[in-house]
């Protein structure tokens, strides 16, 4: 007989009547990701979950000034990236499109502090930081306005043996290189003189 998932279900805060409602993959995954996290951290007070530790990385967003050059920058937690695949065919493909800079000027443009004035900005996303387990959704459904349904996007994705993603992590400048350092300031002891003899007595 199948295994009883009414403790799952229960455990995620649904009622009787979601489980008749479908529910796609990642909303299962983020729910049952989101539930054994916190568990674990009641059981763990003050340590870092397994969760955490295996599948948290790390967003950049990030507005770039074009007039001055300021950067203005937040950090985001995920536990999965959501890459859009409509018109894409390598997994490449989908992390340029969501790490493309858009422009944001004319109406759009953001207030600069530093130049005191709306200017055009650039606005994108980089990977801070990657977690030990990376958890990948492809958007296969999008919605169709006209028939107000979900579309599926059958396209065939390919996956590299070995995925690079350094084009795509936050470019950090490398700290200065460190001064060398001084040697050690030598002792100048004077040169003693010599002692100050008594000139010789002249005979009487």
């Amino acid at each position: 007989s199948a295994p009883l998932t009414q403790g799952l279900t229960t455990s995620f805060g649904w009622t009787t009547d979601e489980t008749f409602v479908q529910h796609d993959v990642q909303e299962l995954n983020r729910v049952l990701c989101d539930n054994l996290d916190e568990k674990e951290k009641k059981l763990r007070a003050g340590q870092e979950s397994s969760i955490s530790r295996l599948y948290r990385g790390v967003f950049c967003n990030f507005l770039r000034c074009t007039k001055c050059g300021t950067v203005k920058r937040n950090l985001e937690d995920f536990y999965d990236i959501n890459l859009n695949i409509k018109g894409k065919h390598s997994l490449n493909e989908c992390f340029r499109s969501l790490t493309e800079v858009e422009m944001l000027e004319g109406d759009n443009a953001v207030f600069c502090e530093v130049c005191g004035s709306k200017q055009p900005t650039e606005k994108g996303v980089k990977l801070r930081s990657l977690p030990q387990i990376l958890n990948l959704q492809l958007l296969r459904f999008e919605m169709d306005w006209e028939t107000m349904q979900r579309v599926k996007i059958n396209a065939e994705i390919s996956f590299p043996t070995y995925l690079q993603l350094d084009p795509f992590m936050e470019q950090i400048p490398a700290a200065p290189a460190a001064l060398p350092t001084p040697p050690p300031p030598r002792l100048c002891c004077p040169r003693r003189r010599p002692p100050c003899l008594a000139p010789p007595s002249r005979p009487s």
